[in-house]
């Protein structure tokens, strides 16, 4: 019965209430058994309480209570998204001497965990170990090893699996094409990324809304604006629903290009459309007022933040201050700085 409970407790979030009733059984004289042990250890993992997960782990260990491959996969997953990638290999050690074989869920998660320390050369020898022992890699492997070599700046090691995958008959999904277009494009490879676009259509691959939205990056970068107004246009076309991020990223390439009448023309347009404006955009576009010495509208839409349920974030008023007094706009700053509701992140 406890054990029951105490499964419904973790699965409902409800962890606090979880371990009362672990210590209540425990109280009474009754031994956990291991749906007890493994329901809480998924649950505090899942809550981030990581150092309660893996003493429970060792406690399971010294009773001779044998985890699930499942209950290992998500402490070392825990483990790894907290940047915790040690403790995450000594789990994984610890399945070996358990006698447990990791299957692809374990490899993945902790070459996820290489990737976002930046390991590399780990997370390359953990994905190549994988063959050897026997464990085919999933889509979702090669996609944490392509997004992984793409921010890394390794466009031909990408590439070498996307080919890779295609030869073990392993369909790319649109994660890994868009991994692959947003390296392309941030390396310059502007050409390279628009081929990967078009046999995302001749595959049947659904081209989202992100792939887009880094195309559209790319070309204001590359300082084609008409292209880039061009591409938003055909997508609004297709029934694709701009959000608030492609807006952003062509309003900022058009402000930063010099376009800034345009720029507006698209920041009003999102208002008329219903799309909620976030600090970001507002940003963008203080950012190209204040380029083109467009002061007084400046602080007027600075005004209108608050007005409009965003408040400015300290990244904002900073720039607004800085831009204003390196301008000598001394006036502006004093009467201004006192309205202003600063949007706190950490506190949302």
């Amino acid at each position: 019965m406890y054990s029951a409970l105490i499964d419904g407790l973790c699965k409902d979030r409800l962890v606090v209430e979880a371990l009362d009733l672990f210590s209540e059984m425990i109280g009474r004289g009754i031994s956990p058994d291991v749906v007890s042990y493994n329901s809480l250890i998924h649950g505090l993992s899942v809550e981030g309480q990581l150092k309660e997960a893996t003493r429970f782990l060792n406690e399971m260990r010294r009773k001779n209570i044998s985890p699930t491959l499942r209950t290992f996969n998500i402490v070392i997953d825990a483990l790894c998204k907290e940047g915790r990638v040690g403790e995450a290999r000594d789990v994984f050690d610890m399945m070996a001497k358990m006698g447990y074989k990791p299957n692809v869920i374990t490899y993945s998660a902790l070459i996820d965990g290489y990737f976002l320390m930046k390991d590399v050369k780990k997370a390359s020898w953990l994905f190549n170990n994988m063959d050897k022992n026997g464990v085919e890699p999933s889509v979702h492997t090669y996609n944490i090893m392509i997004d992984g070599y793409c921010k890394a700046k390794r466009l031909d090691d990408a590439m070498t699996l996307f080919k890779e995958m295609r030869n073990r008959n392993v369909v790319p999904d649109t994660v890994i094409y868009s991994s692959l277009i947003d390296g392309l494009c941030k390396s310059g490879k502007f050409s390279s990324a628009q081929n990967l676009v078009d046999e995302m259509h001749n595959s049947g691959q659904p081209v989202g809304l992100i792939t887009y939205t880094i195309l559209i990056d790319a070309l204001c970068k590359s300082q084609d604006l008409d292209k880039a107004i061009e591409l938003f246009m055909r997508i609004v076309n297709k029934g694709i629903r701009p959000d608030v991020c492609t807006y952003t990223v062509l309003i900022d390439g058009l402000c930063k290009g010099g376009r800034l009448k345009t720029a507006k023309e698209f920041f009003h347009h999102i208002v008329t459309k219903g799309c909620r404006l976030d600090v970001r955009t507002y940003y963008v576009m203080l950012n190209g007022l204040f380029k083109e010495g467009l002061f007084d509208e400046a602080m007027t839409l600075l005004s209108k933040m608050d007005d409009s349920g965003c408040p400015p974030d300290s990244i904002t008023v900073e720039k607004v201050i800085s831009t204003l007094l390196e301008k000598n706009e001394i006036e502006k700053v004093e009467k201004f700085l006192p309205e202003m509701k600063v949007k706190d992140p950490l506190n949302e």
